[in-house]
């Protein structure tokens, strides 16, 4: 790794999104979200991880955050995106307690439907074919407005998309923030665009009102509460024939029933078709450099250090050498066989689980063999013994992934075709990954 941490950005159930500098590409700022050290023996989360970046590698457009690469040290995939000096949605609602000016609301959300229809359609592959990426869980927090007044829409973790290069089984399933969950979801529907739609449009109706809004998933309740967010959009400066086209709109985003509402092409095209005939013409730019800058400015940022999460992400400052395959390497023998015993006994710790970070420790030290985790590896090919633990086996592959040895590459091709799925996934991410 060849990068200075600046600031720690924020911290969720998944991951951590640091601001940094990338010494090795012209000491460029970059943004490193870095998977939470508990999660890299999951298989699921780390191949959605990875599918994460494989999709936003795919698109090019400006109103989606840019990603650079995927890097791994010590197991941990690292994305590397285009850093952002801009502001989440969520936070502009917050201090405008009256709503956001209508023209930069519908702006930024024709805008960010726009993406979103380029996100679903681009094609990808030969023969091309959509990527048909949904995106499962837009809200305000994961839509930025930079301070040059441009929309992006981040965090990609639980989309859904179509490709060769797929890690992740993604299937249907009940993923996202449930008060911009439609109701469809939670009854295990298929992943379609007019699920963002919804989103979508209680987006635009929480910029327009400055307060979150909520709705049912009952059907019933689901159409009296839509019409109280109706009522209470602002609409007064529009004249009428706009003002019924945007009520309309909404209206129709929001529809209890995903046939009913429109594809976010429409959504875009209406949006503009609305704000000619309301006379508005948005200035998204003079917006963000009069409102947005100054709040970047001023927002108090802690010494990295500070952060709760530091000690998880600091690995990312540490030069981790990887060694070639098959290459010679020179240690201390006596330090080798301790630091092996040493692994020996963390792995037949029956809380195995907890002794992970101490593990890790050791294999910053470059004194020790693949030997140690080879052993555990072998009971699961001979299989039947008593002391079999796939969720350890998994571990094992991942942890050697830094040490991508032809011993240990030899064994991750025995075990691609083992008969415990996680342990043959995992053998075939540790192939996909040296």
């Amino acid at each position: 790794m060849s990068y200075k941490l600046l600031a720690i950005e924020g911290s969720g159930a998944y991951g951590t999104v640091a601001k940094a500098r990338d010494l090795r590409h012209g000491r460029r700022l970059v943004a490193l979200k870095i998977l939470r050290e508990d999660h890299i023996d999951n298989p699921r989360v780390l191949s959605r991880t990875r599918d994460e970046a494989i999709m936003l590698t795919r698109l090019q457009h400006p109103a989606i955050v840019g990603v650079h690469s995927l890097d791994e040290s010590l197991g941990r995939p690292i994305m590397v995106m285009e850093w952002l000096e801009a502001m989440p949605l969520s936070d502009l609602i917050d201090s405008h307690e009256a709503g956001l000016p209508i023209d930069v609301s519908c702006e930024m959300v024709a805008q960010a439907s726009q993406a979103l229809d380029y996100a679903y359609h681009t094609t990808q592959g030969h023969p091309p074919r959509p990527l048909k990426l949904v995106h499962r869980d837009l809200k305000p927090s994961n839509m930025l407005l930079t301070i040059d007044g441009q929309i992006k829409i981040v965090d990609f973790g639980l989309a859904h998309g179509d490709f060769d290069e797929k890690q992740a089984d993604t299937v249907s399933m009940v993923l996202g923030t449930r008060a911009y969950m439609a109701p469809e979801r939670l009854d295990g529907a298929e992943d379609d665009p007019s699920a963002d739609v919804y989103a979508m449009g209680l987006v635009l109706s929480e910029l327009l009102i400055g307060r979150p809004v909520k709705l049912s998933l009952n059907p019933r309740k689901q159409e009296q509460m839509l019409t109280q967010i109706l009522d209470a959009l602002p609409l007064d400066p529009l004249n009428l024939r706009a003002r019924r086209r945007l009520r309309a709109l909404v209206q129709a985003m929001c529809a209890y029933e995903p046939e009913d509402r429109p594809s976010h092409l429409d959504v875009c095209n209406e949006l503009q078709t609305t704000m000619a005939l309301g006379g508005l013409a948005p200035n998204v730019h003079a917006y963000a450099r009069q409102i947005v800058k100054p709040m970047v400015s001023t927002r108090q940022r802690q010494p990295p250090e500070e952060h709760p999460c530091f000690d998880d992400v600091r690995f990312v400052e540490i030069p981790q050498p990887r060694l070639r395959i098959g290459a010679p390497h020179t240690m201390d023998p006596m330090l080798t066989e301790v630091n092996d015993e040493r692994i020996r006994a963390l792995l037949r710790s029956e809380r195995w689980t907890s002794k992970l970070p101490r593990l890790r420790a050791l294999l910053r030290d470059p004194a020790w063999t693949p030997a140690p985790f080879l052993e555990v590896i072998d009971l699961a090919l001979e299989g039947g013994s008593s002391h079999f633990d796939p969720r350890k086996v998994a571990m094992c592959l991942n942890l050697l992934r830094v040490r991508p040895l032809d011993e240990v590459i030899e064994r991750a091709r025995d075990l691609q075709e083992h008969p415990d799925s996680l342990i043959a996934n995992t053998a075939r991410q540790f192939l996909d990954s040296v």
